[in-house]
């Protein structure tokens, strides 16, 4: 069973894991590069490497709407493996790796998120983590009939009510099902829910990435990392102290709440052999369809180059910006580029004292 370790700063390393043929590179030449998302075969491939190297976790992203014909047609996002059931998939094809899951608060009743994730958390003997997403898009939402959306506050509010009915409903599970009596502003329950309870405690891993205010008060109040993005160092600086002084005025320690980034990551010998596949994404990413964030990734690291200069730049992001878990997207996702990342640039950030593999410290989060 996986723990947090309020005494150990060191670096958590997580692959952004690919779910769908293209992340975050809106490119059907891309898509179409890497291996098959569809085919469990290609995931049995991806999670063995994956857990061989001594990734910490895998972090599995959701959406239930397209972006739009386009990027439909490039293959980013679309087709898409739901995060839960993918999860559970990966559970079953590992022993010790986290797995982090996607899971829309807005979507769902607690009673379906408090079982499904306590189902996550038990078959994995207590290593599931929950990405807490309140929805996207207008059109995303319409899918489940609210018309024209929901308020980007409100849906903050229903998550925070949805979270303490799911503790309080994890608890009954623990306790034989104890009956639940919930009369809220968003939610209503009576009854109990059949068994078994999470298996960490006291709840599993809580992720939020925090780009709003009402985002980052959220993740202050109640998870265990924060995800942030921003396309400057000064940026990320003043948004986590900002969480953490939030996080104090909710009664939890400063260092509650953890930074959590991503970085995409390509490997090679030479820096002209990264900066020669680099430019033959950018040559083929679909301009027309391509959103700035997800296309360029401009308010993400972009570690490309030799081994020696990537982990440098994960270093400094640890010891200069104090990030402590660090998504890793591969635009080419093969299983020998989460390899070549593992046996070359790994064992640099070991030596610098920045990561410790996990079985060393009883792969706690």
């Amino acid at each position: 069973m996986k723990q947090l370790d309020s005494s150990d700063c060191s670096l958590r390393l997580g692959l952004f894991y690919p779910n769908t043929p293209s992340i975050h590179v809106t490119s059907r030449v891309v898509a179409d590069t890497n291996p098959d998302a569809m085919s469990l075969a290609t995931h049995k491939r991806i999670a063995a490497v994956s857990e061989e190297i001594g990734l910490d976790y895998g972090f599995i992203a959701d959406r239930w709407a397209p972006y739009g014909p386009e990027s439909t047609a490039a293959h980013h996002q679309d087709p898409m493996l739901a995060a839960f059931l993918l999860g559970a998939t990966l559970i079953g094809m590992t022993e010790r790796i986290g797995v982090i899951t996607t899971l829309h608060t807005t979507y769902f009743h607690p009673a379906h998120l408090a079982r499904i994730g306590a189902n996550l958390d038990t078959l994995s003997g207590g290593r599931w983590g929950w990405n807490i997403v309140t929805g996207v898009t207008a059109d995303e939402m319409e899918i489940f009939g609210y018309k024209g959306g929901v308020a980007h506050d409100l849906r903050y509010d229903m998550a925070r009510e949805m979270l303490a009915l799911i503790k309080k409903i994890w608890d009954g599970m623990r306790r034989e099902n104890a009956y639940v009596d919930w009369q809220g502003t968003h939610y209503t329950m009576r009854g109990a829910v059949v068994g078994p309870g999470p298996l960490q405690q006291p709840y599993p891993l809580l992720v939020n990435a925090g780009a709003s205010d009402a985002g980052r008060r959220f993740a202050a109040e109640h998870c265990d990392y924060i995800f942030l993005t921003d396309s400057s160092q000064e940026g990320i600086l003043r948004r986590m102290q900002s969480a953490r002084e939030q996080a104090v005025a909710f009664g939890r320690p400063a260092d509650a709440v953890r930074l959590l980034m991503a970085a995409r990551v390509i490997v090679r010998d030479t820096q002209e052999e990264a900066d020669q596949v680099r430019r033959w994404i950018a040559v083929h990413v679909a301009l027309p369809a391509a959103r700035p964030l997800v296309a360029v990734g401009e308010h993400e690291a972009y570690c490309c180059g030799p081994p020696e200069k990537i982990a440098r730049s994960i270093i400094d992001l640890h010891r200069e910006v104090g990030c402590q878990g660090l998504l890793l997207t591969f635009p080419l996702w093969h299983e020998e580029e989460i390899r070549r990342f593992g046996k070359q640039v790994m064992p640099l950030l070991a030596e610098a004292g920045v990561w410790t593999h996990p079985s060393q410290r009883r792969w706690n989060w």
